[in-house]
């Protein structure tokens, strides 16, 4: 919900999360080296990493924000979820320290209801769940798509951000399908890029993403948006998968009969 009262949630570093990234680097490399030399394995090696990737996302909401959607596109498990269903985690609690001002009633959107309803959807699955603690413990895979989606709602104060969000999101999806051209021009038949699987419904919603954003904009930047449009189009169709083909097909119908009316 955009706010005009409180400022805008720019990308721009603060003095905490520049003091955060200064300490970072040198540790981190300092401890790789001492890994490395004492025989570490690469688990080992990537624990105080991530611990300072997590300090950079605490002390700073435009980082954690734009670590969810980069996580997107990171093709990574750990304890059976991916890697942005953790990023929500930093990304609420980053939210809470930044906006401690927010007021609960600004949880209350236009997509709450439909989640609720969704929620309410999935709990009669239990009746049948051989593994019902099993079953309860992925629900944090909806845990975390509200968080994530409650705080983009809260935290966005601006057209500008938006954009931005946006245009990472599309960067990084143009970077996956340059990686989906390289491997089809390696050989492989059905490529995916470094995202994996996933790729197919991110690049769904990019193609998507990028024609919407080409109706409100203007001149040169309108064209860029087409043309990565069409790149990203040619991507999603090496993936060979038809489903995808047609949600994306569906929906740049409705924009299109949206924009005429």
């Amino acid at each position: 919900m955009v706010n005009p009262a409180r400022p805008s949630g720019q990308f721009t570093g603060s003095s905490e999360s520049l003091l955060a990234l200064a300490l970072t680097v040198p540790l981190t490399v300092i401890y790789v080296i001492l890994v490395v030399l004492s025989g570490g394995t690469a688990t080992t090696l990537a624990w105080f990493p991530v611990a300072c990737v997590l300090l950079l996302a605490l002390s700073s909401f435009e980082f954690a924000l734009a670590l969810v959607v980069v996580s997107l596109f990171v093709n990574i498990h750990v304890w059976g979820f991916n890697s942005a269903v953790w990023s929500a985690l930093p990304l609420g609690a980053a939210f809470l320290l930044k906006y401690k001002d927010f007021e609960w009633r600004e949880l209350a959107n236009p997509l709450t209801f439909p989640i609720l309803v969704y929620g309410a959807c999935i709990l009669p699955s239990f009746l049948n769940a051989s593994q019902p603690l099993t079953c309860l413990v992925m629900l944090f895979n909806a845990a975390a798509f509200a968080i994530v989606l409650h705080v983009l709602v809260m935290a966005l104060r601006s057209h500008e951000d938006i954009r931005r969000l946006a245009a990472l999101y599309l960067g990084m999806a143009l970077l996956n399908t340059a990686h989906v051209f390289f491997l089809y021009l390696s050989g492989v038949s059905r490529p995916f890029g470094f995202a994996g699987l996933m790729f197919v419904d991110l690049s769904a919603f990019s193609v998507c993403l990028a024609a919407t954003m080409s109706i409100v904009s203007r001149g040169r930047q309108r064209i860029g948006l087409l043309v990565l449009s069409l790149v990203l189009t040619v991507g999603l169709v090496l993936t060979q998968t038809r489903n995808t083909w047609l949600s994306a097909i569906i929906t740049l119908a409705f924009l299109g009969l949206y924009v005429a009316v």
